[in-house]
């Protein structure tokens, strides 16, 4: 029985690979088809997978965290979250990968060597360096958040389709890790196989599970649904984590793949310790799930009672979810009693058609929300679905939930609409870019308010700022060269553009602001002109970090406005 069982693990570790296997091609085909290393190609596809699925990216944005090219530092992709609105998280990966799905080699000893090298160097002075131009660009931008006084998690993804690292390579590690307590503090290593990648990509799948309440728990009817709420064994819950996976678990997953700087932290030393565990049940707010239909009936012993859910999710307690498995698994965990170990469930009955409101509702009242969580909560506010309404009248699509599709050249993303909006109208361009943690959560209502905008005036600020982005990715070195800030300043162009450009306008019909748009030597002299507009206010300044600085303020930004104004009239 024991061989089937390795017969079966091995295909469905080969099935794993055949199917991120399928993905790479795909992305291949997209991006990278005009490439003349294929080996190169391939391990660029994967890590932009990775990059997807791990920070719940779409694939137009995770192709901006992509490193191409010399001056790499052994950084394949790179990105940083908002520290403006809780954990400063840098997220770096480096991927290998093989074409040959029956290898199955360990990430090897070198490159992690290599890795180790490089991270040492990242945050700090730069202008030694020979870096590529997407890599100094953002270490740029986290290194002006650091000065700030933000301090970053640096979470190292090491990424292949094989088998992970040896227990040499990990001493590497260790050794990095114990040089100083700020190392330890502030660095995470973190494995990604194929495996894993299908795990997160099918934690949508409903799942079909039971779970055991010991003692007493609480059945209660409200307004015609149905809360269960009850004590239950940690290693329940470790089993139904090891059973589905993320599959399970309705938050983002890339949060529950550390116990650095974490709850999990916590969770972990709570749980080892013979005496402290006594207290879990006190000391855990305990897990809330959802389901569609669910039952129950006394098992064998009175003790215990057997619950059963169809198409249960985790939607709070993540953390803790994963924190148990982990812990319990661990070899040297094997052998502790963790039978007297309890944690708080509830369990709410929300029948076959979820009441996404209501999801919306209790997820938000019982998580410390990040920033892409609010953005697909935000997704179903009534306005939003009017915005999508209205936008499909002129041939638009209107990307305000998630998708793995590629997006049309016509489409508008929800992010997108909300920064375009926060530039324009509201004034705000280092908010929009500098402050994105904040665009669905406090300056949501201001940048989504009705009257702010018209769908018309939308479509043209989209198009605007695509044109602007558009320059930022392709214009030739000795332009950047004389205007160091144009990798950061693509918001505050818009600003000055929008301001100065009277043909874009409201009162002009969408079909004149349009035309505007389409007239390329028109626009590029608008953008040239907004250029040095924006030179004159930060010419003094010669160092990267300071224009980064300069370009965050709201002082700065008042007196760019003044100045994008009185130049008005000569627009």
């Amino acid at each position: 029985m024991r061989g089937n069982e390795k017969i079966l693990k091995k295909f469905m570790m080969n099935l794993s690979k055949q199917i991120i296997h399928k993905q790479v091609d795909h992305i291949i085909t997209e991006n990278y088809a005009d490439d003349t290393d294929k080996g190169k190609a391939r391990s660029k596809a994967f890590v932009k997978i990775t990059v997807q699925t791990l920070l719940e990216m779409e694939k137009d944005s995770a192709t901006d965290c992509i490193v191409d090219g010399g001056g790499d530092f052994k950084i394949d992709a790179i990105q940083y979250s908002d520290p403006t609105t809780g954990d400063f998280i840098v997220s770096l990966f480096q991927g290998k990968y093989t074409a040959n799905l029956e290898k199955d080699a360990n990430f090897r000893e070198t490159d992690l060597i290599s890795i180790i090298s490089s991270i040492r160097n990242l945050f700090g002075e730069l202008d030694a360096y020979d870096i590529h131009d997407t890599l100094r660009e953002k270490l740029n931008e986290i290194n002006s958040y650091i000065e700030e006084g933000h301090i970053p998690t640096v979470r190292v993804y090491l990424c292949n389709n094989g088998l992970k690292w040896t227990q040499k390579a990990q001493s590497y590690i260790d050794d990095f890790l114990n040089e100083s307590p700020m190392n330890s503090e502030l660095y995470e290593f973190i494995y990604i196989n194929h495996d894993l990648l299908l795990s997160i990509q099918q934690k949508d799948t409903p799942v079909d599970c039971m779970l055991t309440f010991k003692g007493k728990f609480i059945d209660e009817e409200l307004n015609f649904k149905r809360a269960l709420i009850g004590t239950v064994p940690v290693a329940e819950v470790a089993e139904l984590m090891n059973k589905y996976e993320n599959a399970i678990l309705k938050q983002n997953v890339r949060e529950f793949l550390g116990f650095k700087r974490s709850v999990n932290e916590g969770i972990k030393a709570t749980l080892v310790d013979p005496e402290a565990r006594k207290n879990f049940y006190f000391l855990n707010n305990g897990i809330t799930m959802i389901c569609t239909d669910l039952g129950y009936a006394p098992s064998g012993n009175k003790e215990f009672t057997l619950i059963k859910m169809l198409d249960a999710q985790i939607i709070n307690g993540g953390q803790t979810s994963k924190a148990l498995q982990q812990v319990l698994s661990e070899p040297q965990n094997k052998q502790q009693d963790f039978s007297e170990v309890m944690v708080l469930v509830r369990i709410y009955k929300l029948g076959a058609k979820k009441d996404d409101e209501l999801i919306h509702d209790i997820t938000l009242a019982t998580n410390s929300q990040n920033a892409i969580t609010l953005r697909d909560l935000r997704a179903n506010d009534s306005l939003q679905k009017k915005i999508e309404q209205g936008l499909r009248q002129y041939g638009i699509h209107y990307r305000r939930k998630r998708s793995d599709k590629t997006a049309a050249k016509t489409d508008i993303r929800i992010e997108t609409a909300a920064e375009v909006l926060l530039t324009a109208k509201c004034h705000r361009p280092n908010e929009a870019k500098y402050r994105k943690g904040l665009h669905f959560d406090k300056l949501y209502q201001t940048i989504f308010a009705e009257n702010n905008f018209d769908l018309e005036e939308l479509i043209v600020l989209v198009r605007l700022f695509k044109q602007i982005e558009s320059y930022r990715r392709t214009l030739d070195r000795q332009i950047k060269k004389q205007y160091p800030f144009i990798p950061y300043a693509s918001h505050h162009l818009l600003m000055i553009i929008y301001q100065q450009a009277a043909e874009l306008k409201a009162n002009n019909s969408l079909e004149t602001r349009l035309k505007y748009l389409s007239d390329e030597p028109l626009i590029h002299k608008s953008y040239h002109r907004a250029l040095k507009l924006l030179n004159l206010k930060l010419k003094p300044i010669t160092t990267q970090i300071d224009l980064i600085n300069h370009l965050k303020s709201d002082k700065f930004n008042h007196r760019l406005l003044e100045l994008a104004s009185s130049n008005e009239d000569n627009a």
